[in-house]
């Protein structure tokens, strides 16, 4: 099974751009990293999108980092002090009621380059945005 996947990963990587590639060598490894992985969000890494249910790291493992993130709501329980990677982080393993958005603009999750944000709550991807993000309800 391990030669297959191996197989699968070179097969799939020679037919990639060079900015796929290095997307989709990122999801391998994060993937490689956490074997307990959901398997539809693993399917989404390899693909290079994100889907509903994910949380902030396997979002920028699948499509790469935002443009521009922000926390909508902190959990009052957090340090007030804390920062907003710190933050983002706790998300993606001891998640709170904090609520995150994260700003792209990339062609992996649509096939062509566009702008879509990404609300996170409780740790997970809730909703996508397609489009102009900024004129849109960021979920506040």
């Amino acid at each position: 099974m391990k030669k297959f996947v191996i197989l699968l990963i070179l097969l799939l990587t020679a037919s990639c751009s060079s900015l796929e590639k290095k997307r989709f060598e990122k999801a391998n490894i994060y993937i490689n990293s956490h074997p307990k992985m959901d398997i539809l969000n693993r399917m989404g890494l390899l693909e290079g999108i994100i889907i509903l249910g994910m949380n902030p790291c396997e979002s920028i493992a699948a499509v790469g980092e935002p443009y521009s993130m922000r926390i909508i709501k902190k959990d009052p329980k957090l340090p007030s002090d804390m920062s907003s990677s710190d933050i983002i982080q706790k998300q993606c393993s001891k998640p709170d009621n904090t609520r995150i958005i994260f700003y792209f603009n990339n062609a992996f999750q649509y096939g062509n380059t566009e702008n879509y944000s990404v609300i996170y709550v409780k740790g997970e991807a809730v909703k996508i945005d397609r489009g102009d993000v900024y004129k849109k309800n960021s979920g506040e």
